[in-house]
Formats: structure tokens, C-alpha cells, sequence
């Protein structure tokens, strides 16, 4: 019965290949078919056996179960693209209103700055300098999540 599905035929004339060479083949990720025809994830550790000439007079093949791990790696994957969107819409989202407020202030203070006493003033600056602060936190929040995502999606893509 042959345990490789359709989409992994290629594997095995890689790995043959490494083994004729001498080489040993160390969680190689793919995907095996159980008796029953459902896949299942495995990770492979396939070794050259040698006789004591050197030459390869067999092999060890270790076919572990990481279904679960690639289960929850697809969930964790998910809810980081589901994080990302949400704080890209509120970012989006929370900017519009805070270009209004400090817009607004930046009008008030250039057409009332001269009825305005300078504690006045300084209320409309704090005022501006609170948004922008804000803002500048958005886009740093922003930036980290997707750094996080990057990082997360290049280290779980081995298949």
C-alpha cells in the first residue's frame, strides 16, 4: 500500500537521492496517508544505515505525528491575520477622528489666537501634541503587529 498522496510523490526521490549520498534527513515536514486514506502531518528523520565498509546497506526512518502542531499553528496563524486586520481598521478608523481634533485645534488657535490668553494656547498645543502622540502610537502598534505576523508566517511555513 503506498502511504504517499498524490501531492508528496516528489518527496521521495529527493530524499533517496540525499540518502545515496551519505546524507541524513532531519524533520523534513510533509504529508502521509494513514491506512484508512486520511492525511496526516508528519515530520521525517530518515537516516543511511551503513555497513562497517561504509556502504549503505539499508535505512531508519522516524515518521512522527505533528498534526496537532500544525493545527494549532493554522489557528495561531489566523487570529494573528484576524489581529492584524482588526488594528489596521482601527487605526484607519481612530486617525480620521484624530486629524479632526487636532485640524480643529491648529483653526481655532490661527483665527482666535489673538482672544486667546496663553494658558489658552497652551490648552490647544497639548491638545495638538496629544493627537499626534496618539496617532504615532497607532502606526508603532501597527507596524509591531505586522513584524509579529512576518515572523510569525516565515518561521511555520516548512512544508
Amino acid at each position: 500500500m503506498v502511504l504517499i498522496p498524490p501531492g508528496s510523490l516528489n518527496d521521495e526521490p529527493v530524499i533517496i537521492e540525499r540518502l545515496k549520498r551519505g546524507e541524513r534527513v532531519e524533520h523534513y515536514e510533509t504529508l502521509r496517508m494513514k491506512k484508512d486514506a486520511t492525511l496526516l502531518d508528519v515530520s521525517l528523520t530518515i537516516s543511511p544505515i551503513n555497513d562497517a565498509s561504509g556502504k549503505i546497506i539499508g535505512i531508519s526512518k522516524i515518521a512522527r505525528d505533528i498534526s496537532d502542531r500544525k493545527r494549532a499553528e493554522e489557528q495561531l496563524l489566523k487570529k494573528t491575520r484576524d489581529l492584524e486586520t482588526l488594528l489596521y481598521v482601527t487605526s484607519h478608523d481612530l486617525r480620521e477622528p484624530l486629524r479632526s481634533i487636532e485640524n480643529f485645534s491648529r483653526m481655532v488657535h490661527d483665527r482666535y489666537a489673538d482672544r486667546l490668553d496663553d494658558k489658552g494656547k497652551d490648552f490647544l498645543r497639548r491638545v495638538v501634541r496629544g493627537a499626534q502622540r496618539m496617532d504615532q502610537l497607532m502606526t508603532d502598534i501597527l507596524a509591531l503587529s505586522r513584524a509579529l505576523s512576518e515572523r510569525h508566517c516565515d518561521g511555520s511555513m516548512t512544508r
